[in-house]
């Protein structure tokens, strides 16, 4: 009886003290408490932050953050501010977070803190869609490395033919006699004459056998060679004229390139020295595009691609390939008490099929 007095007063005293313990230690994280309205910076970046002309802000980081905010219940509101003023209001305490297709940078990350990236992408490159004549062009294309290299090959065989038929016409033949500068100009004229289908005058052709059977074999190399040098001319300029002075990150050194005043876009230029101009907005660089101002465009590939689609469709194209990825995240102050249940909202929220829906909305593919 004693036995099961013990036995009873052991699970009351559990039941009072251990049970509520274990029971809020299994609860999950929430949020802290909070006693204002959170403040979070926005600025125009489509497709990541739009405000229309009343004033609703949508886009892929708006829409992420009201479901975040939603799924924490946190009461906010959006203030509008420019790039510097974000992370400006950071580190003051004005503002409690900050987005609209922010890239993580070292030097953001020396102010800020970041959640967990959302969303990849890298630069992009905007050029004019329609094709017309540019002398950079023909000049490029005739300086490629594959009709360099074919053209020091053709002019090297000149020289070797040139010379073999000098080594045996010099002593026979008196146009390739006489001294050796004089013979070898005369020879090396012959084999270029020959090269171009060019007949030769009587007196200025080999005349033994070994130097006429060179002679013939040059002369059949040569039909080849002409068609070999033909097509890679053909095809070089044909490839310049359907993707314009820029097909990779290698063609921006040789163009006019502009630039959005942006750490992110500016600091690859710098590292891979490309020249450029700057310009406050996408719009201003398209705009200097189409003008005919500038060759290429480089910014950020989805905001680049959204201005291009909305404002010049017709006149600017994206190039097929982007560079330098980078992960784009929510900032926060540093050493925000949001930031664990921001993270686990968004965990939560980029892992459901409406995310994967929204960002088929705004940008047209998963």
């Amino acid at each position: 009886m004693a036995r099961l007095e013990c036995l009873a007063q052991a699970l009351t005293l559990f039941v009072l003290f251990a049970w509520p313990v274990l029971a809020v230690a299994a609860q999950p994280a929430v949020a802290p408490a909070l006693g204002h309205e959170l403040v979070v910076g926005v600025r125009q970046a489509p497709p990541f932050a739009m405000r229309d002309a009343d004033g609703v802000w949508t886009g892929i980081s708006i829409d992420l953050w009201r479901q975040m905010a939603e799924s924490v219940r946190i009461p906010f509101r959006f203030q509008e501010v420019n790039t510097e003023q974000l992370f400006v209001g950071l580190a003051h305490g004005t503002l409690d977070a900050a987005m609209s297709g922010l890239a993580i940078t070292p030097e953001r990350m020396r102010t800020a803190d970041f959640l967990q990236p959302y969303f990849m992408a890298g630069l992009g490159v905007a050029v004019p869609a329609g094709p017309k004549f540019e002398w950079r062009a023909v000049l490029g294309g005739l300086l490629s490395r594959g009709l360099s290299v074919i053209a020091l090959g053709i002019a090297g065989l000149i020289l070797l033919v040139a010379l073999v038929v000098w080594l045996i016409e010099r002593r026979r033949t008196p146009y390739f006699g006489g001294p050796p500068q004089k013979g070898l100009v005369c020879s090396v004229t012959w084999s270029a004459k020959a090269l171009g289908r060019s007949p030769p005058e009587p007196t200025a052709s080999p005349r033994t056998l070994p130097g006429r059977l060179v002679g013939a074999s040059w002369g059949a190399a040569a039909v080849a060679l002409i068609a070999m040098f033909t097509a890679a001319v053909t095809t070089a300029m044909s490839a310049r004229e359907l993707a314009g002075l820029v097909r990779s990150e290698a063609d921006l050194h040789y163009v006019r390139v502009g630039a959005v005043s942006d750490s992110r876009t500016t600091g690859w230029l710098d590292r891979q020295g490309i020249n450029y101009v700057t310009f406050a907005t996408p719009a201003a660089a398209l705009h200097a595009l189409t003008a005919g101002d500038l060759d290429a465009v480089v910014y950020n590939a989805p905001i680049l691609a959204w201005t291009v689609q909305h404002d010049h469709m017709d006149a600017v194209r994206m190039l097929p390939f982007s560079f330098d990825p980078q992960r784009y995240a929510i900032a926060l102050p540093p050493d925000s008490p949001w930031r664990q249940a921001l993270n686990v909202a968004l965990l939560e929220v980029t892992q459901t099929d409406w995310w994967q829906q929204t960002k088929q909305r705004y940008l047209g593919a998963d």
